[in-house]
């Protein structure tokens, strides 16, 4: 039974069903971006308060989604690249399923998946990686791993997935208000 839920969600994920969707056109809704503020908020850094995000939300079946929130600012870029969240929702909030402290868009959701989620690729440059490649980030049953530039994280070998956030991706502070 294990093996047929994995091949109908690979088959779900190569036929756009399972595909995920940024949700640049429709914005950011309130809830998260309130949920979003309120995680940065405990940092005693000022330039978190103006914060921007770009958003996707990536159906994992049974009705569920994880959300990618790539977040920037002073305070969460570095020269190997800025915040990215994976986010469950829990009701009418969210819960934080893996920090990303390094990496650039774009950001992929691969058709290969583990422990029930999707693989996530980000772009890796910068603090010395050169050239910069893309790095595939599996699941292990309870996180993402976290650095794309140690394993588990390993090389992406070709364009594989779809892009979810954009490197031209328009981004929203999350202030609700467009940059």
């Amino acid at each position: 039974m294990k093996r047929l839920s994995t091949i109908l969600a690979l088959v779900a994920a190569l036929s756009g069903f399972g595909a995920a969707h940024a949700s640049a056109a429709a914005g950011t809704d309130a809830q998260l971006r309130s949920f979003l503020r309120a995680y940065l908020e405990g940092a005693d850094d000022p330039s978190l308060h103006q914060a921007r995000a770009r958003v996707a939300h990536v159906p994992i079946g049974g009705g569920r989604e994880e959300i990618l929130a790539y977040l920037s600012a002073r305070g969460l870029c570095g020269s190997g690249g800025c915040t990215l969240l994976v986010l469950d929702r829990r009701g009418s909030s969210y819960h934080v399923v893996t920090r990303i402290a390094i990496s650039r868009p774009p950001v992929r959701v691969l058709p290969s998946w583990h422990h029930g989620r999707p693989d996530l690729a980000v772009f890796v440059a910068g603090g010395g990686i050169r050239p910069g490649y893309e790095a595939v980030l599996p699941f292990d049953g309870a996180t993402y791993a976290d650095n794309p530039t140690v394993p588990p994280a390993h090389p992406l070998r070709g364009a594989a997935g779809r892009v979810v956030i954009a490197r031209d991706q328009a981004d929203e502070a999350l202030d609700g208000g467009k940059h």
